[in-house]
């Protein structure tokens, strides 16, 4: 199962290790010497400085770092996007992508750039994901940017194309997309799992779980929403009705997921928001939203729709750490 954190200085071996796994732009120890690149100066561009000048993610295969991105957060270019080859074609590139842009948008940078070769996958691989070829350095790599957007509000333009709706077979196509830009990468929310080979079986127990009828123990009645743009599947939300003892400790209310491509645009934040609206309807008081320690992406993305975090809970079989955030009912007295 992939999993992408920050990175910290203790990972720069394996970071290098990545960068000379690589089979396009190619570096070889010998010429990363000549560079000056090595694990000391990776871990000191991650470590040194306060406030620091770069910010680095960095996937996981169980223990195993399979890819890496970084960034300036200076002048906003993208340093470094890196994944082992056996891992290619899996999302993975597309997960780090997505932290990377955000934290690069968080420093103040409208425009982000970068610099690629021409006629390779990885300039088709942002091509894909809306970066513009501007034209050339003096090597004679393409520099790409990609163009500024206001991630913290939609305009009400953009606001009125976004529906959230009920899972509808109308949206198979894309959602089988969705899941091919997953690839094995871990799913959220949890009705991203169930086997879509039977689109309308799945669309049948997605239903069920609504009426609470045939859950497993542990579950509770939820509710799931699509977020869509014309014919686009966009992102999932999961609504549970009720809180069980487990939920509380760990899970909350709403899970939630975005389609890789379409990741660092703010679209985690309105369907969050719309979510919490479905959640006032259904007469949910405060509603309780978690995320891991370390998901900066998720923590930001809560607290920009009034989350406060409440609490840290540690589970007992020594699992990564839960910040459980809450959004107090607005009619909650102080």
């Amino acid at each position: 199962m992939i999993r992408v954190r920050p990175a910290t200085p203790s990972d720069a071996r394996d970071l290098m290790a990545v960068r000379f796994a690589v089979k396009e732009n190619v570096l070889t120890s010998s010429r990363a010497a000549e560079l000056g690149i090595d694990a000391g100066a990776i871990a000191d561009m991650l470590g040194k400085g306060q406030p620091p000048s770069h910010v680095c993610f960095c996937a996981e295969d169980g223990d195993t770092v399979v890819g890496f991105s970084m960034g300036d957060l200076r002048d906003g270019s993208v340093y470094a996007l890196f994944v082992r080859p056996e891992h290619e074609g899996k999302g993975v590139g597309a997960r780090l992508m997505a932290p990377l842009v955000a934290a690069l948008r968080d420093a103040g940078h409208a425009t982000l750039t970068l610099t690629t070769e021409r006629d390779t996958r990885a300039f088709g691989f942002y091509a894909r994901r809306g970066w513009v070829e501007r034209g050339s350095n003096d090597l004679g790599e393409a520099v790409m940017t990609l163009p500024g957007q206001d991630v913290s509000r939609f305009d009400e333009a953009r606001r009125s194309r976004l529906r959230l709706v009920r899972p509808d077979g109308r949206f198979e196509a894309s959602y089988r997309a969705y899941l091919d830009e997953l690839g094995d990468e871990e799913r959220y929310p949890f009705p991203m799992d169930f086997d879509p080979q039977d689109f309308d079986a799945m669309l049948r127990r997605i239903e069920r779980f609504e009426r609470g009828v045939d859950l497993p123990d542990g579950y509770v009645p939820s509710s799931t929403f699509w977020l869509v743009d014309g014919q686009d599947l966009l992102g999932v939300s999961n609504l549970r009705h009720r809180l069980n003892s487990g939920l509380r400790a760990c899970g909350g209310h709403i899970g939630l997921g975005i389609r890789p491509s379409r990741r660092g645009e703010g679209l985690g934040i309105e369907l969050l928001a719309r979510t919490i609206e479905q959640a006032r309807a259904r007469g949910i008081g405060d509603v309780h939203i978690h995320c891991h320690a370390g998901n900066e992406a998720s923590a930001r993305m809560i607290r920009r729709v009034g989350g406060v975090l409440q609490s840290e809970h540690v589970p007992p079989d020594g699992a990564r750490t839960v910040l459980r955030f809450v959004v107090a009912h607005p009619n909650a007295r102080p």
